[in-house]
């Protein structure tokens, strides 16, 4: 194997960057964390905790609602519509 050339990485990186998809508002499950995370904006954020189960995400920007964080949904599914 052998190491790239300075400009090998910085091209591979510049290239990698390039190629990132743009940013899409959306939300996930993670069956993990058993939460539903929401991201309606690619600024970078700070979390606040509201209580034990949400966090609210403000941009540093703009100081924004940006998204939250909800924690143990599995436990209110059979509940909510």
């Amino acid at each position: 194997m052998t190491a790239m050339t300075d400009e090998e990485f910085a091209q591979s990186m510049l290239t990698t960057a390039q190629s990132k998809p743009a940013f899409q508002p959306g939300a996930r499950y993670d069956r993990d964390g058993d939460c539903i995370e929401f991201l309606a904006s690619p600024d970078p954020f700070y979390a606040q905790r509201l209580d034990d189960l949400v966090t609210i995400y403000y941009s540093q920007e703009t100081n924004e609602i940006v998204g939250s964080l909800i924690k143990r949904v599995s436990a209110r599914r059979s509940r909510l519509p």
